[in-house]
């Protein structure tokens, strides 16, 4: 079986069955995978000759804008597009025989893992596999020690992480009570089987019912209120709402000061307006 054949085939969506030819491919693909690795772990590159092993490793050009700090791991390389400006960070774990497809300027944080492969759940196929695509868009960040699983797509975004951290959560496992960073000016909202709030929530009562689940954390937009104080003026205003990352105009000054003229609002009263 050639790269290519091996490319299609996986494209396709048949089943990997213990002792097929595809299944073959897996152990000589993840031997290759193995010693390039080795190379790149084991001793210093000048980004020039790295280049040239990721290039061997994933069996396609690489662009040159491409960065990546070792050590980094996989069990096959050879179905993992990359695109200009993306930097993978130290400790990066690639289970790429499903397809994974990182889009232009990228972050890939420390110690990340993307798999896209799962076992069979019935012990008696275990060596048959199941598998799906991992794709993640333009200037997505993903932050350290985050694991991405088989089908998960990540949108085109800056900072996208920040949006929407994804976990992996393993059959049977306790789903944390919330991600392990926050997000400025959100309060998280549960956990989602899709991005955004889509799909089903997730609570640790309904968590995974087979296989293992990606899943999203939602985050809500902090609202605030404005009170406006007539600072020695008269008259009455009422609040103003708004929401975080929203800007908007502030209303206009309804008080009144005898021999004062208003200049603006400050937020102290003595403050430059």
């Amino acid at each position: 079986m050639t790269i290519q054949e091996f490319r299609k085939y996986m494209a396709s969506g048949q089943p990997v069955v213990g002792g097929s030819d595809v299944h073959m491919m897996f152990h000589q693909l993840s031997q290759e995978a193995l010693s390039i690795t080795a190379e790149i772990n084991g001793k210093y590159h000048t980004p020039e000759e790295l280049h040239t092993l990721l290039e061997e490793l994933w069996g396609r050009e690489v662009p040159a804008s491409v960065g990546l700090f070792p050590p980094f791991h996989t069990d096959c390389g050879k179905n993992t597009i990359v695109e200009e400006r993306v930097f993978i960070n130290m400790g990066c774990k690639f289970q790429d025989q499903g397809g994974i497809t990182i889009d232009e300027g990228a972050l890939i944080g420390h110690n990340v893992v993307l798999a896209t492969i799962n076992h069979d759940l019935d012990p008696a196929k275990r060596q048959s596999m199941s598998y799906a695509p991992i794709h993640i868009g333009k200037n997505v960040w993903i932050g350290a020690n985050a694991t991405v699983l088989a089908g998960v797509t990540i949108g085109d975004g800056e900072g996208a992480i920040a949006t929407q951290l994804i976990i992996g959560m393993p059959y049977g496992d306790a789903l944390p009570e919330r991600p392990s960073k926050d997000k400025p000016g959100y309060t998280f909202g549960g956990w989602y089987t899709g991005p955004n709030g889509t799909g089903r929530r997730v609570t640790a009562q309904s968590l995974v019912q087979a296989g293992d689940s990606g899943l999203y954390a939602h985050w809500l937009t902090n609202a605030y209120t404005v009170r406006f104080n007539a600072n020695g003026g008269e008259g009455l205003m009422s609040d103003q709402a708004f929401e975080f990352d929203k800007p908007g105009p502030l209303d206009a000054n309804a008080f009144t000061r005898q021999y004062y003229v208003f200049t603006g609002w400050a937020t102290n009263e003595t403050g430059a307006a």
